[in-house]
């Protein structure tokens, strides 16, 4: 949401806007620590959390909302579940914000920052799949918590028909 004019300098409504934002979605997550659920949801086209892979360098915000979102970071699916929620959290977003992911390695940390606290996963595994094949089949389940990140492949310009999928605990 930061934009830059000109002469390279942020927009200052920009920012204090996107500060606000952020103030009220801390507010608006309730969280029962006693037994470990929140009574809400982080509200849509908001950041909700920040996505680290500390291996890559990697530190970029977490949307919940539109498509259009993907253009700021990334994008939590909306058919996913959240972190402490037992289920698939699946994060998609361009290769511009998870640059180089396709050098991830089996046990490297994903970290994720929510308002209401902080997830660490190792990666398992990563694939390579067709777009139309992924996008049926999303792979979300309820058993269990895992976090699946995925991007368009390969890491070139133009047009991509796979997706380089991240799988990780």
């Amino acid at each position: 949401l930061q934009k830059i004019n000109k002469n390279n300098r942020l927009y200052s409504k920009e920012i204090y806007n996107l500060r606000n934002i952020i103030k009220i979605e801390e507010q608006s997550v309730k969280i029962n620590l006693e037994k470990n659920e929140r009574s809400n949801y982080p509200k849509t086209e908001i950041v909700w959390a920040t996505l680290e892979i500390p291996s890559l360098k990697i530190k970029t915000n977490v949307y919940r909302g539109e498509e259009k979102l993907l253009n700021y970071g990334l994008l939590h699916h909306k058919e996913s579940y959240f972190p402490s929620d037992n289920g698939t959290i699946l994060i998609m977003g361009n290769n511009t914000y998870l640059k180089n992911i396709s050098k991830l390695k089996a046990n490297d940390e994903i970290i994720l920052k929510t308002v209401y606290g902080t997830y660490k996963y190792k990666v398992e595994k990563t694939r390579i799949k067709n777009a139309d094949e992924f996008s049926k089949s999303l792979e979300i389940k309820n058993n269990e918590e895992s976090l699946i990140l995925y991007t368009t492949y390969p890491e070139t310009k133009g047009y991509k028909t796979d997706r380089l999928v991240v799988y990780a605990k």
